[in-house]
């Protein structure tokens, strides 16, 4: 499980190691997990992603994968990683799919993969991060080649976050449509939380927006339906994870709204066949893989 040491994914974690084991989780910088076997990763280090998937393949050799929770992420300024990706893409989307496609050949036959998306990505919610214009790879990762990007630094910041997580609902949805996955009988999963402060997600925007985000807000979501607790995102997190929230057969997302766990379909972008299709073979071009998931 990525995203398991703090905030919505801590409590999701505890969550489900009360019920079902939690063997390894990805934890950036020193020091034990609160929650199952820590096991070092930075996901703006796509070296540091590697040889955090090396090391699970090595400890799963014998058990193989039943669940993999991509949680972690966050809404970042409009910098580029040591790979030279576009941060908020390549932290909530590419070190993810890479996660996915290295640790693939472990996942067990019915096993779960639950990504961790956001309403963001639909203009239809109306969130107060500004949509996707659009879902092309290359253009997210290198943003300076996007003749559509913003003019106001924290609006293209924003609306990066986003794109981002269109991207996470996109590999979910190609993962569902993938052969070799449904030979496995492995379900997939895009989890969004909605709206929930009292998280580290805006950290990285700065001191005064992280900390108004995380001490806060939470305040204010103690009167608004519309925020949600991070003990309500992270305990229905773990639902989804353990199976016991599943979105009807053929849909992969699952969207916690007002409180309430719903089950729509994801934006117009997010369903267009050709940019999952699109999102798939670029992600695996950016990283050097195979287009194909092996079988069996």
């Amino acid at each position: 499980m990525t995203g398991a040491t703090s905030g919505l994914g801590l409590l999701a974690a505890r969550k489900i190691a009360a019920q079902s084991d939690i063997s390894l989780v990805g934890k950036r910088g020193v020091g034990a997990a609160l929650v199952g076997e820590a096991l070092p990763l930075d996901l703006a280090n796509l070296d540091s992603v590697r040889r955090f998937c090396s090391l699970a393949l090595e400890k799963c050799t014998k058990t193989g994968i039943d669940l993999l929770v991509l949680n972690a992420g966050g809404n970042f300024p409009l910098e580029k990683t040591g790979d030279g990706f576009e941060t908020n893409f390549a932290v909530n989307h590419l070190a993810h799919y890479l996660i996915i496609r290295m640790l693939w050949p472990a996942m067990n036959l019915g096993a779960r993969i639950v990504v961790t998306t956001s309403g963001t990505h639909d203009p239809e919610e109306g969130a107060a991060v500004p949509a996707p214009k659009h879902a092309d790879a290359y253009r997210l990762a290198y943003p300076e080649t996007d003749n559509e990007l913003d003019e106001k630094v924290s609006t293209a910041a924003g609306r990066a976050y986003a794109a981002a997580k269109l991207c996470n609902l996109l590999t979910a949805q190609a993962l569902m449509g993938n052969s070799a996955v449904r030979a496995k009988r492995v379900k997939v999963v895009a989890y969004s939380p909605g709206p929930t402060p009292g998280t580290g997600l805006l950290g990285g925007r700065g001191v005064v927006l992280g900390l108004a985000f995380r001490y806060v807000l939470p305040l204010v979501a103690k009167l608004s339906p519309a925020l949600h607790t991070p003990e309500l995102a992270g305990s229905t997190l773990a639902d989804v994870a353990i199976g016991e929230i599943e979105p009807p057969d053929n849909q992969v997302y699952v969207l916690l709204k007002r409180g309430k766990v719903t089950f729509p379909a994801p934006s117009v972008l997010a369903r267009d066949k050709p940019a999952i299709a699109h999102m798939w073979r670029d992600s695996a071009k950016m990283l050097g893989l195979e287009e194909g998931l092996e079988q069996g």
